[in-house]
């Protein structure tokens, strides 16, 4: 039965949330961080990560009585609210020594702070304005969401305000996770629209799969045990994680990220402008981290579009400099404001689907290619003109 777009209030496993639901799709919002919790088919599953412990909202969080539960801050006061996928602005990463003593947490301010959100639904569409502030970094960060009817596509625009009377460098990430049912190890495929790659130099804790800084070609990268990972492959080798940086081809307007589940028969996945967006660092944690609140059971792929090859925090990225020949931040100048847009889908594909290859814009859809010359599925997205894509 065909739904007509609409919006509301909705509890999210207990925390609070917005609802916005096409016929195409159904994707929930939560107050708390402004994580994308859910983002789902209307005939299917949600298709990004959940996290396994019970979450809670950020400004629950308080070190003495939680940092037993989710860890001590500024990763613990972050993981207490995290799930989906979440905006890391300002800084990809850690703060620094010196902004953790001033209570800032992992991955910036915004993606721990209560979010103001206002929907609607008109026309055939649902739609969702955001609005949240830093206090203590100065930034203003909106973002409006649309969903409509007919189009298995979410439109995001985020618009990030510099109030300081100083230009700031700025990582910028998007924060997008996958897991169970849409990652299952022999049913699952992840691709993404780049080649060269490398490996970050923060190893993973005395469980990683693969060497620290190494440069390979993704998807197979050499492993610590002298052999290689097909890393495409999610879950493959449990007890192990890595976080890799690749960089979106050159010459390319659009990359994508996508995650392909051959027994669902679902493909689901992100587009965005090579131009805000020039790197996806890939993070894979497959029961390796046996303290709270992973405990060894959780597996988590992210797929992290942004402005950074991978989250080692902003003044190690500012330091280093270029990666790869690629810069690895922005500049938002003072009392400026940046804006970028991408979309996200999630849509059904034939059961022969083991691969996806490629991801093209075309005018007002985007076609998504299987690894066979007949696997093309086509999705309506007219919003991408109105954006001059």
């Amino acid at each position: 039965m065909k739904r007509n777009a609409k919006t509301g209030p909705a509890n999210w496993h207990g925390r609070r949330a917005v609802r916005l639901v096409s016929d195409c799709l159904e994707l929930v919002l939560l107050t708390g961080g402004g994580h994308v919790a859910s983002l789902a088919p209307s005939d299917g599953p949600n298709v990004l990560w959940e996290a396994e412990w019970k979450t809670i909202e950020p400004r629950q969080f308080h070190p003495k009585r939680d940092a037993k539960t989710y860890g001590q801050p500024p990763v613990g006061n972050f993981l207490a609210h995290f799930t989906g996928h979440a905006v890391c602005v300002d800084y990809f990463g850690a703060p620094s020594p010196e902004e953790t003593a001033q209570g800032l947490p992992l991955h910036g301010e915004i993606a721990s702070e209560t979010w103001k959100i206002v929907a609607r639904s008109a026309r055939g569409e649902a739609r969702a304005s955001c609005h949240v502030r830093g206090p203590r970094t100065q930034i203003r960060f909106e973002r409006r969401v649309t969903l409509r009817d007919g189009e298995p596509i979410a439109y995001f625009r985020e618009r990030l305000t510099n109030d300081r009377s100083q230009d700031r460098f700025v990582e910028w990430a998007q924060h997008a996770t996958f897991g169970k049912p849409m990652l299952v190890p022999g049913e699952s495929r992840v691709a993404l629209s780049g080649t060269q790659a490398i490996g970050w130099p923060l190893g993973y804790e005395g469980k990683a799969l693969l060497p620290d800084c190494l440069p390979f070609t993704w998807p197979v990268a050499p492993t610590l045990d002298g052999g290689q990972a097909d890393l495409s492959r999610p879950f493959a080798h449990r007890g192990k994680g890595f976080v890799v940086a690749v960089l979106v081809e050159r010459g390319r307007q659009y990359g994508w990220v996508a995650a392909l589940n051959s027994k669902l028969g679902l493909v689901a996945g992100y587009c965005f402008r090579r131009a805000d967006f020039p790197w996806v660092a890939v993070w894979e944690e497959n029961g390796a981290r046996q303290y709270s609140p992973w405990k060894g059971r959780c597996q988590a792929l992210g797929l992290e579009f942004g402005t950074s090859p991978t989250p080692v925090g902003l003044r190690e990225t500012v330091l280093k400099g270029p990666e790869l020949g690629e810069s690895t931040f922005c500049v938002v100048p003072a009392k400026a404001t940046k804006e970028v847009a991408y979309i996200a889908f999630a849509a059904r594909v034939g059961a022969d689907w083991r691969a996806v290859r490629d991801i093209e814009v075309a005018g007002n859809h985007i076609v998504i290619q299987g690894d066979g010359a007949a696997q093309r599925v086509p999705l309506s997205a007219s919003g991408l003109q109105e954006w001059g894509w």
